[in-house]
């Protein structure tokens, strides 16, 4: 049975107002619908769901469930029982370790394994791990969207402005409706210092999804570079067709002639 993808921006997003309920039915099984959910299934889902309300008990009833036998879905629940718990860069570890187990999971599902371990590493501030984590995950599905985002966050985080866009523009290419791609994108023309293009992009942005205060405030920003370097283009026409006078000239200072006597001599 293959594991869903985790939306990580919506689980990010359910944590930061106590998860609510929606991590259980985030990985409500795909199969379900075909061939009902198996007691795996809905152990995994009890677990993820207890992390909103309990995370430090969610956390070690998967540690009891692994000991059990309960495979990759106790080690995901202990994953992200810890993130529960605020251990971001151990979740992050656990997830990769998943990911690159040999055996249990398919490619597909090590992808989004990966891709959840590059989220984590972006919030615990290591672009670099994230970088190594979504790019083991593009090894395995070429044109995952959310892990070519997640790479260019990395990029961006290193400073690798062209890298990201590279990133951007192939998944735009995927998937030309998706918001917050232009958000990064646009965020990354900005620090190219290409604010034409990146207020075209915050535009899109905008248009595809307009609920996102993120995006409004880069706006915003975008706005403002703009504003500030028209305004330095003005300065600078002004000055254009000023006389330049040379670093030695001394015209601003009133010369006096020496004393001349020019009275009859006797």
């Amino acid at each position: 049975m293959n594991r869903p993808v985790l939306h990580i921006h919506t689980f990010l997003h359910t944590h930061a107002l106590g998860f609510c309920a929606l991590i259980a039915t985030a990985f409500a099984p795909i199969a379900a619908a075909q061939y009902g959910p198996t007691p795996f299934d809905l152990r995994h889902e009890a677990c993820l769901d207890r992390i909103s309300d309990e995370p430090e008990q969610a956390y070690e009833a998967a540690l009891t469930w692994q000991n059990e036998g309960g495979g990759w879905r106790a080690q995901h629940c202990i994953a992200m029982s810890l993130f529960g718990l605020g251990r971001t860069n151990m979740a992050a570890y656990r997830l990769e370790q998943i990911a690159r187990a040999p055996h249990g999971v398919t490619d597909a599902q090590k992808a989004d394994y990966f891709y959840e371990a590059a989220n984590f590493w972006l919030l615990d501030s290591d672009p670099e791990r994230a970088k190594n984590a979504s790019s083991a995950g593009l090894e395995l599905r070429a044109e995952h969207l959310d892990l070519l985002i997640a790479r260019a966050r990395a990029h961006s985080g290193l400073k690798d402005y062209d890298a990201a866009q590279k990133d951007l523009d192939r998944g735009l290419k995927l998937a030309p409706r998706r918001a917050d791609a232009y958000r990064y994108r646009a965020d990354i023309q900005r620090k190219n210092d290409n604010l034409d293009a990146a207020l075209r992009d915050i535009e899109k942005s905008l248009a595809l999804d307009e609920t996102q205060i993120e995006t409004a405030i880069l706006r915003g920003h975008i706005r403002e570079d703009i504003r500030k370097a028209e305004l330095a283009q003005i300065e600078a026409g002004l000055n254009i067709g000023a006389p330049k006078r040379p670093k030695d000239d001394d015209s601003d200072v009133l010369v006096v002639p020496p004393f001349i006597d020019e009275r009859p001599k006797k």
